[in-house]
């Protein structure tokens, strides 16, 4: 005989519950990072937990997220570095400072000088530079060449040139490759390529665009 068979009710999930976390009168505000995200009152900045308590009062001119426990401000048009608690670590003097990674703080230290400071405020590596990254993996990209021109070449937290290239343009290391591109004075074949850590090409420059790094093994070209 024929029976019939009854469809088990699935029950569909239910939508997440969005709740509004907390109103502050703010004239700007910016996405967290490490605890803490810049907010604007009037024409100053300063910081919020992530309960919307103001933890760093609004007195900057400009500011940053945080970045490896450090946040660089701007007073006056010079930058320099605070703390999440808002103390100020190394106190504005720098024409643009850039976010710490790896412990070290890029910073302009003149026309054609770059550099990396500690978080003491101490300066690690001073050296005559036109372009410069932040470190990753133990090694930042930097250039005496005119900027855009290159060569660049790898250095490690003590200054010492590790990677020797021809490269007109260099990108931070991300999971073992860093982005480099290579024109075509130096290649027949020339583009946006990967390289090692050895300097080794290991993707062939031959792309027009590539994303800044890879994640999880991928890389968007």
């Amino acid at each position: 005989s024929f029976h019939s068979q009854t469809t088990p009710q699935v029950t569909p999930p239910k939508p997440p519950v969005w709740e509004i976390a907390f109103y502050q009168p703010f004239v700007e505000a910016y996405p967290f990072s490490e605890g803490r995200a810049v907010i604007r009152v009037r024409n100053k900045y300063g910081y919020i937990d992530n309960t919307g308590r103001v933890v760093i009062e609004p007195q900057f001119d400009y500011a940053r997220d945080f970045s490896d426990g450090m946040a660089w401000v701007s007073v006056n048009d010079k930058d320099g570095y605070i703390n999440r608690a808002g103390l100020v670590v190394v106190k504005p003097q720098f024409e643009n400072a850039f976010d710490f990674t790896e412990g070290l703080g890029q910073v302009d230290l003149g026309p054609t000088r770059a550099g990396y400071l500690d978080k003491t405020g101490r300066i690690v590596i001073n050296a005559r530079l036109n372009s410069a990254t932040e470190f990753s993996e133990g090694l930042a990209a930097v250039s005496a060449g005119p900027r855009g021109k290159g060569p660049f070449n790898y250095i490690d937290q003590t200054g010492k040139i590790i990677i020797t290239t021809q490269f007109t343009d260099a990108r931070p290391f991300s999971e073992g490759l860093a982005k480099v591109r290579i024109e075509p004075q130096f290649l027949f074949n020339f583009g946006y390529g990967f390289i090692d850590r050895t300097g080794r090409v290991v993707i062939p420059p031959e792309f027009d665009e590539v994303g800044e790094k890879f994640s999880e093994g991928l890389v968007q070209v």
